[in-house]
């Protein structure tokens, strides 16, 4: 605690430490910063992968694997922009990129490499981003074009 680790290079450091096994870290320009502590929590579980207690609470294995399947889709674009690749054989992410984030890798190797459709980033909750396309085609007309309309999904039509 109050170590001034300002830096997630300084948690990844950790990580080389094989009998790590608790750690508290409050108070520490990284911990306080604007993300919430579940958040920073979660990232430091990630990070280093032999801690067990983290700020005197137990970390479980259902805690473990959130954390880390969340770290691998929260830096899932920046692997793939760094070379990272599903195939093993054309995974080859930039040093700077394993610089930053050292236990990636092996959470690939652990979990499977995530996969385009997790790393789509959410659309806002927006009408237009929710509408569903309708396709009306005139069975007794095969020259007509098919007709598209957009509708929200809650309403009923006939």
């Amino acid at each position: 605690n109050d170590n001034q680790i300002s830096q997630w290079s300084f948690i990844n450091e950790l990580d080389k430490l094989p009998s790590l096994q608790a750690l508290s870290c409050s108070r520490n320009p990284l911990t306080e910063g604007s993300k919430a502590a579940h958040t920073t929590r979660g990232l430091i579980i990630a990070k280093i992968g032999q801690l067990k207690t983290l700020n005197k609470c137990e970390i479980l294995p259902e805690e473990r694997r959130g954390a880390e399947l969340d770290y691998r889709k929260a830096f899932g674009n920046e692997w793939k922009a760094a070379g990272g690749h599903q195939d093993p054989d054309r995974n080859r992410p930039h040093a700077e990129f394993l610089a930053a984030h050292p236990r990636y890798q092996s959470l690939c190797l652990k979990y499977g490499a995530p996969e385009d459709g997790e790393l789509k980033t959410q659309q806002p909750f927006l009408l237009k981003n929710q509408l569903l396309t309708l396709k009306i085609k005139y069975p007794n007309q095969v020259d007509q074009k098919v007709l598209e309309k957009r509708l929200p999904d809650s309403m009923t039509i006939q």
